[in-house]
């Protein structure tokens, strides 16, 4: 069970910032036209009680019957800045759409590309469900920030900035008591809300883990019906959810003590300043109009500073979200490119000379492991059972990356050449058959996109599957639907080698492909991938012996290391050896 005590939340907002900025540099001109269009509605909103203040003032001077027209003018040019205020807005917002819009396209499909450069290790370590709500965190959270930086924060600043300024060239004490407390309610207000944040990390890490556990137990619904193992997973749930909303009561809790220290300063300053200005009216150093604008200005301050508070408040909860997908995008690649050499195939002949990978913990594969596969050849690779036959193929294709001795082909060490030119010299046929929740037609084409109806017909054809896809109402438009419950094992499998047919690559790795199949399956199967295997090198691992045979070479290792490597009938003559054991076994 995942333990949220055990894991160090430091989260850096310098970090997160600078990840936002490096999107931010390709939309200065938008950032340039958003500041003017703030500082023009700070403006206009820090003039217009100037104004109403002179209308009090005039009012209550002028008892004529002009007084109408005295203040006509003051009223129009209310009407005008609030118009252009309106304009001013309105551009922002045009501005602001368009340009997050397209910054949030632009971290979704950042996102999806680093993700999918990780290695295969770093996808069996984390639940799809939790990375896909991360990703969808790190979208808000660009969001939100964006908005309330431009919006709220570096506005509202300004707006209080100019608003205490102004108190004090009018009165300086004012001033200076409105300064020093408008300072202590922002500090007040950041440390609160920045140790608020590492209580809401905890709670985000956990609400992603909740999603991963309920993606985890939907794709094994299957598992769960057949063991009859509801009530076990629910109560699971149950306790995970116990967890998650228990973190999310304290959070809460904590923020309203947060809003209950900010509506006491309020109180307090509201009547300290009233007080004060009352005494200087009556010592008639103040006008009435310039009370009415103080109370107006001091009533738009406490506006603004909650406005702030509640911005904090959404900064840091939004730092909070962001940063568990920028934690993996700042994740060093464990698999990366050390160069853009495209590998270059002229005779396919795949050479492994002396390799090792540690898995770590003491668990190293294949200490010291050689293999030789000439042009053209076709080999079989065969383990007893639990002798890392999936991590041949890792290693082949670069999923993972020896740490001693190299892999090449036609002499070119592959950890120097790009992944997308190696990948796409081999065409691998995997134990479990992977399909897209796509068309047939799609899937089989995966490789080739650019194939026609003809050769996409011929590859099925070959692949033994044309008859069953043909049968379908909808032909090769049928969809795969999720997790392939409408085609049965052997169909996806067919499908998988109809691919592969299609890709036509030189080098070609069978993984257990006739594994999961019965006889007669085996025998259709077995027909399509000697059509395939012609004039390719070809890597079969197999556990059925019986699919090999034909094989040039027959490889049996034992504990990572060849034990004996002979043809199919050679192997079988040797009374006392590893593979004879392993046929008879297979035979009884």
């Amino acid at each position: 069970m995942w333990n949220t005590e055990k894991n160090n939340y430091k989260i850096s907002v310098a970090r997160v910032l600078a990840f936002m900025s490096q999107y931010r540099k390709e939309t200065k001109r938008q950032m340039i036209i958003i500041l003017l269009s703030r500082l023009a509605t700070i403006v206009f909103f820090l003039i217009i009680p100037l104004y109403y203040g002179k209308i009090i003032d005039t009012i209550s001077v002028e008892t004529t019957q002009w007084t109408v027209a005295l203040v006509l003018p003051i009223l129009r040019a209310i009407l005008w800045r609030n118009l252009c205020n309106q304009v001013a807005r309105r551009t922002i917002w045009w501005v602001i759409v368009k340009m997050e819009v397209s910054m949030m396209k632009k971290i979704y499909h950042n996102s999806f590309n680093y993700l999918h450069s990780h290695s295969y290790r770093f996808f069996t370590n984390n639940f799809a469900g939790s990375l896909l709500k991360k990703i969808n965190k790190l979208v808000r959270g660009y969001e939100s920030i964006t908005d309330t930086i431009i919006f709220n924060l570096g506005a509202k600043s300004i707006m209080v900035v100019l608003m205490v300024v102004f108190i004090m060239r009018e009165h300086l004490v004012l001033g200076l008591v409105l300064w020093w407390w408008t300072v202590m309610f922002l500090t007040i207000q950041y440390r609160a809300y920045k140790h608020q944040m590492k209580f809401d990390q905890v709670r985000y890490e956990y609400d992603s883990f909740v999603t991963g556990f309920l993606a985890d137990t939907i794709s094994n619904n299957y598992t769960i019906s057949c063991f009859w193992s509801q009530p076990y997973e629910s109560q699971q749930f149950g306790s995970i959810l116990e967890k998650r909303w228990k973190l999310t009561t304290k959070s809460w809790i904590n923020k309203e003590y947060i809003f209950t220290i900010n509506s006491i300063l309020m109180v307090w300053l509201e009547f300290v300043f009233v007080w004060l200005m009352i005494r200087l009216v009556n010592d008639w150093v103040f006008s009435v109009w310039l009370f009415a604008a103080f109370q107006t200005y001091v009533l738009s301050l406490f506006h603004q500073l909650t406005f702030i508070a509640n911005d904090l408040k959404r900064f840091f909860a939004s730092v909070g979200e962001a940063w568990e997908m920028i934690e993996i995008l700042e994740t060093p690649l464990e698999v990366e490119d050390k160069s853009d050499a495209e590998l270059s195939i002229t005779w396919w002949a795949v050479s492994v000379k002396n390799i090792a990978f540690d898995y770590g913990e003491g668990w190293r594969l294949f200490d010291g492991f050689s293999l030789e596969i000439k042009p053209g050849e076709k080999i079989a690779l065969v383990w007893p059972s639990g002798s890392w036959k999936s991590s041949i193929v890792k290693l082949l294709m670069r999923f993972l990356d020896v740490q001693w001795g190299t892999i090449s082909i036609d002499g070119q060490d592959i950890s120097a050449v790009s992944q997308v030119s190696l990948r796409s010299a081999i065409s691998i046929v995997p134990q479990e058959p992977l399909l897209f929740h796509r068309s047939l037609k799609d899937n089989i084409a995966y490789g080739r996109p650019d194939a026609t109806m003809n050769e996409i017909r011929e590859a099925a054809r070959m692949a033994r599957c044309d008859v069953f896809i043909s049968a379908l109402d909808e032909g090769y438009e049928t969809l795969v639907w999720e997790r392939w419950i409408k085609l049965s094992w052997w169909e996806r499998q067919r499908v998988a080698i109809a691919r592969a047919i299609l890709e036509d690559k030189k080098i070609l790795i069978l993984d257990e492909a006739t594994s999961s199949l019965d006889s007669e399956s085996e025998k259709m199967i077995q027909d399509a991938v000697h059509e395939l295997i012609q004039n390719k090198t070809a890597i079969v691992i197999a556990h059925r012996l019986s699919t090999i045979k034909e094989m040039d070479r027959i490889i049996v290792m034992q504990d990572g290391k060849i034990v004996e490597q002979w043809s199919h009938e050679t192997l079988l003559n040797m009374r006392n050896g590893l593979y004879h054991k392993l046929w008879k076994i297979q035979a009884e």
